[in-house]
């Protein structure tokens, strides 16, 4: 009954890497597609809110002492 279990675990339950991390019965069914799909709709809307938060976030007031930020390879003062 244990390895019953496991291939019921393993195809149906656990995402594999070779395939999208998804599980085998959703790339059987079709649902690929789908799945990637909505990934990648909410990884766009995760990356405008960052955006939107991160512009509230920039501080007009020169009177303050500017901050170096790393930016990749280039610095920006904050």
């Amino acid at each position: 009954m244990e390895s019953v279990e496991f291939i019921n675990y393993y195809n149906h339950r656990r995402p594999h890497q070779g395939i999208g991390f998804i599980t085998p019965y959703e790339k059987l069914t079709g649902q690929k597609e789908r799945i990637f799909k909505e990934r990648k709709t909410r990884t766009i809307v995760a990356q405008e809110m960052r955006k939107i938060m991160n512009r509230r976030e920039i501080n007009t007031d020169t009177s303050e002492e500017m901050t170096p930020v790393k930016n990749r390879n280039k610095k920006i003062f904050v």
